[in-house]
């Protein structure tokens, strides 16, 4: 007998609901029952390993608070191994001696807790001054392995770019003549050193890093600055201030005739004393 194509419509949509009620009543199953791992297969061994930048650290690692000023990557290496009381394997690259590390001040914390915080910081340019560095400090060894913890010490390497788009200033050479504000106190006059240290404290007040390079030549009496223009004008603005006095005019009573006469000759004013009141 042959079958309307709306009859046969129906027919296949009543298998299929049949088929997915099954199936629901399956996973449903499934799920109320509890999970049995499935073994591994003969000679594997899960890796253990830590995500990038977060080694897996060692249990019961030591703890200890750590203060440092700021400074170059050495310096900061140097006072982790005292702080932690034993060195730390850090490796670091040439050519970064001018990277500065922050400034920290840390309490109960471990070496990767330290280097792991200075990573994240330093993952992004800040873009200021002696800051244009991006840098992280990544664990070579040490971490966990399939046995447990290993017992060699952990090596950590300091890895660093520049920020090629912080452009600074060319450095220039200026040259300063102070030979006029050389002299004895009582004459209003300054000491080399005097000088210098005035410079380097309007700097310092400026916040400037680094310092401009200053270098005294005593045989001429030159000051020679090497640094950026704009930082080198404070030198100028210094020795304005310390302009040495202007001597008053000497006057004279009574000039020789003869010497008034050469003076006329040669085009020379003498000075008159002025009147009296």
């Amino acid at each position: 007998m042959k079958r309307s194509p709306y009859f046969l419509n129906r027919l296949r949509l009543g298998a299929l609901a049949v088929v997915c009620i099954a199936l629901g009543s399956n996973a449903a199953h499934a799920q109320n029952q509890p999970r049995v791992p499935l073994a591994p297969a003969p000679g594997f061994v899960a890796p253990a390993f830590a995500p990038p930048g977060q080694p897996t650290e060692t249990p019961n690692a030591l703890r200890f608070d750590f203060e440092f000023p700021g400074g170059s990557p050495a310096e900061f290496a140097k006072a982790l191994s005292n702080a932690a009381g034993e060195r730390v394997n850090l490796l670091i690259p040439d050519g970064v001696e001018d990277l500065r590390i922050s400034k920290l001040n840390l309490s109960h914390v471990t070496v990767q807790d330290v280097l792991n915080g200075l990573s994240a910081i330093g993952s992004a340019f800040r873009g200021t001054s002696g800051a244009e560095w991006m840098y992280q400090f990544h664990q070579i060894n040490g971490a966990v392995g399939p046995n447990g913890p290993r017992s060699v010490q952990p090596v950590w390497v300091l890895s660093a770019v520049r920020n090629q788009t912080t452009t600074k200033p060319n450095s220039i050479l200026k040259v300063f003549s102070l030979s006029r504000y050389l002299g004895k106190p009582e004459q209003g006059l300054h000491s080399v050193e005097d000088i210098i240290t005035a410079v380097q404290t309007g700097w310092k007040m400026q916040k400037i890093s680094p310092l401009p390079e200053l270098t005294y030549h005593p045989e001429t009496k030159l000051l020679m600055a090497y640094g950026q223009d704009a930082h080198l004008t404070l030198i100028t603005d210094v020795l304005k201030q310390l302009e040495p006095p202007v001597p008053a005019p000497v006057y004279k009573e009574k000039v020789n005739p003869e010497v008034m006469k050469t003076l006329e000759k040669g085009g020379l004013v003498m000075p008159q004393e002025p009147a009296k009141s």
